[in-house]
């Protein structure tokens, strides 16, 4: 009766190493799965508002570049100017350019995958109230509810601290919320 554990294996007695190790996986996938399903995304809080600062301060560095490469191609269309008092480029269509690029900036960004670079930097994504995705008409008016914000001094963007659903007044102008995704499973 004395079995070698060649002979158990092929029997089917006792699992094989690779049966072990397939096991573990297994047992291991199942409780990623589950931990992963009680991490749901959750509205962003008041108390994260630092949080939405410094995404913004990402996407600050990322659409400055952008604006600087707008005004290189501007003056190489108009020209180079005399002097500072007198400009090539007209001033509103600098402006007009700018407004463009940054709503087109993180319009592709949020209809894409509801978060610019900054913001997925800082697990932050916009959707919908509904929790879908933002539609075009949404990102517009974020995006200018999100200048009448700052106009204001910022004050549409603390406003998060005193608003009983945590939300900013373009969140609420534009019917979109934030979302704190959870941290991804390390592998």
């Amino acid at each position: 009766m004395d079995k070698t554990l060649h002979d158990l294996d092929s029997q089917g007695d006792e699992p094989r190493d690779d049966q072990r190790d397939d096991q573990r996986d297994d047992q291991h996938e199942d409780q990623s799965d589950d931990q992963n399903a009680d991490k749901s995304p959750a509205p962003l809080g008041r108390l994260d508002l630092w949080r939405n600062l410094m995404a913004m301060l990402y996407d600050t560095f990322l659409v400055a570049p952008l604006l600087m490469a707008n005004a290189f191609v501007l003056v190489a269309i108009f020209g180079p100017t005399a002097d500072a008092t007198s400009p090539t480029v007209p001033a509103w269509l600098m402006q007009a350019m700018s407004v463009l690029i940054v709503f087109a900036f993180f319009t592709l960004f949020w209809r894409k995958s509801g978060q610019s670079l900054g913001m997925q930097a800082w697990r932050i994504k916009v959707v919908s109230v509904t929790g879908e995705t933002v539609s075009l008409k949404q990102c517009v008016i974020r995006c200018l509810g999100a200048g009448v914000s700052l106009a204001a001094f910022g004050l549409g963007y603390w406003w998060v601290l005193v608003d009983k659903q945590g939300l900013r007044w373009h969140d609420r102008l534009s019917g979109t919320r934030l979302l704190k995704l959870p941290k991804r499973a390390k592998n």
